[in-house]
């Protein structure tokens, strides 16, 4: 996984992460249950993410 990580929302806004770190605090689990966002790296990867525990998420490569 190459960073920076992009979120595609279903309401057409594109938002660039720095880090993994800064998009799995930023970015909600309640939306990506609600299928309201789709996660790339630069390089156009598909990526993968799954609640944690604490609130946050788990950004991965999607296999």
């Amino acid at each position: 996984m190459k960073e920076p990580i992009i979120e595609a929302s279903e309401h057409n806004d594109i938002l660039v992460f720095e880090t993994k770190e800064k998009a799995e605090r930023y970015i909600e689990a309640i939306d990506l249950q609600n299928g309201e966002v789709i996660l790339y790296d630069s390089e156009g990867r598909l990526l993968s993410a799954k609640p944690h525990p604490n609130g946050s998420i788990i950004i991965e490569p999607n296999n």
